[in-house]
């Protein structure tokens, strides 16, 4: 029977039911703690069922997330991991506010159950001053949107880093798989920000469009020493294969045995803890920040030179809580 004759049940029918009865599993994965914690809780609902996770990559991230997302999905089993680059080209426009207008062309995949290309080259051409708006120019990294493209950082309140390049990869790879019933999972708290207090724990994607994507957040209601004492219960002896040493890098300690310690602490305050995003992440406190630099200066200088580029050349500053600058 032709399947678009369920897609009606599918958009009518409880969550609990879209879980039960879903074709396939996506988690979007970042490598870090919290979307590592959202593949577990999948893994945990769908015992025997194959798991998806998808990454969308960028150059601005951590060096080694491919190595621990293939740790991540080897001990959950049965897992396939994506990683998806996003390109993005000069279309030639400009917005009132002096923005250049940008498309996306395609995805470059990186990985694909195994290793399918090296990521695009990226090119820092920006660091001698904001380039010309030249249709076709590619876009390789998010410094080089921020500058070419914007003029300006990422805010709180425009996230474009998010959209542009986690959000759109995610959607675009999903309307080239061709699949219909699927459930994403993403590892968003509530008790990670303000602006996540208002998240449900399940929506539609796209706006309950047809074909769309039930999405669930597994870990809504947890506390972050929760969702770390889950993943140290799950992985046993192998949570230093799965838990990025990165954690441990931008701890006071400088190891990750101390990172784990300390925030398994119910009263640990988990809006300063090390974040897993990008590097210079404009939301990475202080403390993090300056932890990396004392502990492993070596990754340290190449995001730092970069951002201190990106700095000059816009005449504003990165961060909305800047390490170096205040």
């Amino acid at each position: 029977m032709n399947q678009s004759a369920f897609l009606p049940i599918w958009e009518d029918i409880s969550h609990e039911e879209r879980l039960q009865y879903a074709n396939h599993r996506v988690v979007s994965v970042s490598g870090g703690i919290d979307s590592f914690h959202a593949l577990i809780k999948a893994r945990k609902r769908w015992p025997d069922e194959p798991l998806i996770a998808h990454h969308q990559y960028l150059p601005e991230a951590w060096a080694h997330d491919v190595d621990y997302l293939r740790q991540q999905c080897a001990i959950v089993d049965n897992c396939r991991l994506v990683v998806s680059q996003g390109m993005r080209e000069l279309t030639g426009g400009e917005t009132e506010s002096g923005a250049y207008t940008t498309t996306m062309t395609g995805l470059h995949t990186i990985w694909d159950g195994e290793k399918v290309a090296d990521p695009l080259p990226v090119d820092d051409s920006w660091q001698d001053g904001r380039p010309a708006n030249m249709p076709g120019r590619k876009i390789t990294s998010l410094l080089d949107f921020a500058v070419t493209v914007r003029g300006a950082p990422p805010t709180k309140k425009i996230r474009y880093c998010t959209a542009y390049f986690k959000a759109d990869v995610w959607d675009r790879w999903f309307r080239e798989s061709g699949m219909t019933w699927v459930v994403l999972i993403s590892g968003e708290r509530h008790a990670e920000s303000e602006g996540r207090k208002r998240l449900p724990e399940f929506q539609w994607r796209f706006g309950r469009q047809k074909n769309d994507v039930w999405w669930w957040r597994p870990s809504i209601d947890l506390k972050f020493h929760q969702v770390l004492q889950e993943i140290v219960d799950f992985c046993g002896d192998k949570t230093a294969e799965c838990v990025p040493a990165s954690y441990g890098w931008q701890h006071a300690s400088g190891t990750l045995e101390g990172f784990i310690n300390d925030y398994l602490s119910p009263s640990k305050d988990e809006k300063r803890r090390p974040r897993h995003s990008c590097v210079r992440c404009i939301f990475t406190h202080r403390s993090a920040t300056e932890n990396l630099q004392k502990h492993r200066p070596d990754v340290s200088k190449l995001h730092d030179d970069r951002t201190d580029a990106a700095e000059r050349v816009m005449g504003m500053t990165w961060r909305q809580q800047d390490a170096r600058k205040q």
